[in-house]
């Protein structure tokens, strides 16, 4: 178990333990006896999967159903364009801009909307999915329950989805969260060159300081731009060997 998880069980017990005192289910607090584990800023690195298995993940989804096609378009948004599952849930058909092919995203950390160009790929799967499974009024929302009670879709819906898929694609992928298509997308832009900053205004972060956990994953590509140190043997040698 990770510390973080550890932390979480841990304030759980501690909160139960204070019940139980201020119930005088027991005589003494024994909330305090609790150490929790300490904690390092940054210290989990992100869950990214090689871009490779994210694309064949994508092509494992079976389309020839209405959930299908609908869980085919909500990951693709999230692995093209890094969008957290909240906002692809809240994502309606005032959103989409087909005449100027764009795409309408409200930021739920930043508070700010952004403005995305649909790919002819995820206008596809977008189209698909609506003409098969298109909003049933007063919902505005592109992406709902597939069964009754027909309703908005909610994030945990969308985790589930994933879950399911990943185990069912016959791939080895260690966490079954759809975040970690978020996370793929930023080292795999990290990987062909961009810019930290691009890489953060498209996850929606509000400093280039959260995009930098990233640098972490690309340590391959770090090696590549080191400098040679001064008064090394390699840097005596004339260069890198």
């Amino acid at each position: 178990m990770c510390r973080r998880s550890l932390q979480t069980d841990i304030s759980a017990l501690r909160g139960f333990l204070r019940f139980l005192a201020i119930d005088d289910r027991v005589p003494t607090d024994l909330s305090g006896q609790i150490d929790t584990p300490r904690l390092y800023r940054l210290e989990q690195l992100p869950r990214a999967l090689p871009w490779e298995t994210v694309r064949t993940l994508l092509r494992s989804i079976d389309r020839t159903s209405a959930k299908g096609l609908r869980d085919y378009a909500m990951f693709l948004l999230i692995a093209t364009y890094g969008l957290r599952t909240s906002e692809v849930v809240a994502i309606t058909l005032d959103d989409l801009r087909w005449r100027q092919r764009h795409l309408q995203i409200h930021q739920r950390k930043t508070s700010s909307p952004l403005d995305l160009p649909l790919t002819n790929e995820v206008m596809c799967a977008l189209v698909k999915h609506l003409k098969r499974t298109p909003p049933s009024p007063p919902y505005r929302k592109i992406f709902l329950r597939t069964r009754a009670p027909i309703g908005a879709l909610k994030p945990v819906a969308v985790t589930d989805a994933f879950g399911s898929w990943a185990r069912n694609s016959g791939l080895s992928i260690p966490f079954h969260g759809p975040h970690c298509l978020r996370h793929s997308l930023a080292v795999h832009l990290l990987k062909k060159g961009t810019p930290l900053k691009t890489i953060g205004d498209i996850l929606g972060h509000r400093s280039v300081e959260s995009t930098s956990t990233y640098l972490r994953l690309a340590t391959e590509d770090l090696r590549g731009v080191s400098l040679l140190v001064p008064g090394t043997k390699r840097h005596a040698k004339g260069g890198r060997q």
